[in-house]
């Protein structure tokens, strides 16, 4: 599945909360620079108050993708949560995620990072709408979305080259009127808990690739290590867990009919806190 990654370097001046933001405008086409298994998308936008960098990352993480706001401090706490809510003004479509703020005081600024962060609330945008996110603590953020077809396109390249990596055919999975989705936060399939103890005791730990076929039902039928964290207990662990827990939106074929597909993605074990 998709996932994203967001990284705003922004340059605000002050701003009174009940203030309506100012719309920061492109200022430069979307640069796109793909990997083996992510891409980066890069946009700078323009403000009477200086200049937004954008960059979307879709990486294939059962974490889900994370966005991402670098900002000048507004307080001095290290760290809390908070919620952003989305908005597009045009549409009224809507979303609200919980953010962690990180208060890096060696480069005097403020990280947001909002986890599992929805890509379809922005595949599917029309072109040429204003983005606002609004916490209760900084001012309004307000952003002219335009070339969306290049974002939609490029999240396709993504998935393919994610395909191509592990000697799979896309053609199929491109042919699907809906592709498949997790019924739940992915998040949830692998957590922490499901760490095996005796690889925690020596230390194991790696990248876990799989692919899951699911049926027209949307349950987990078949689970295939794709690439092997190097540790035979940890890709069962991948396997044995999804199989039990993975439960999807099922995917439909062209003519919008349910129809069996594959979900390729990675679980990460670390012992890092």
């Amino acid at each position: 599945m998709l996932r994203t990654i967001l990284c705003f370097l922004l340059a605000l001046g002050a701003m009174s909360p009940a203030a309506r933001a100012e719309v920061y405008q492109p200022l430069s086409p979307w640069n796109i620079d793909y990997g083996e298994t992510s891409c980066d998308l890069k946009r700078i936008f323009k403000g009477e108050s200086g200049e937004i960098q954008i960059q979307i990352s879709q990486a294939f993480d059962l974490q889900g993708g994370s966005f991402y706001i670098i900002t000048q401090p507004n307080g001095k706490r290290p760290s809390w949560f908070a919620d952003v809510n989305f908005s597009i003004d045009e549409t009224g479509a809507k979303m609200e995620k919980n953010t962690g703020f990180q208060l890096n005081r060696e480069e005097n600024i403020l990280i947001w990072q909002i986890y599992r962060f929805d890509l379809d609330y922005l595949e599917g945008l029309p072109d040429n709408v204003t983005l606002r996110l609004n916490t209760q603590k900084y001012p309004e953020i307000a952003l002219r979305m335009t070339g969306m077809k290049a974002v939609s396109d490029a999240f396709r390249q993504c998935q393919r080259n994610l395909y191509e990596t592990f000697g799979l055919d896309y053609r199929e999975t491109e042919q699907l009127s809906r592709q498949l989705k997790p019924d739940t936060s992915p998040g949830g399939c692998v957590t922490s808990f499901d760490y095996p103890d005796i690889a925690l005791r020596r230390g194991y730990q790696g990248k876990v690739w799989f692919m899951l076929n699911v049926d027209k039902e949307g349950k987990s039928q078949k689970c295939t290590i794709l690439r092997s964290s190097g540790y035979p207990v940890l890709d069962d662990t991948t396997c044995e867990t999804l199989l039990k827990r993975g439960r999807f939106v099922p995917a439909l074929d062209k003519d919008g009919q349910p129809t069996p597909s594959i979900w390729t993605n990675a679980v990460l074990y670390s012992t890092a806190r």
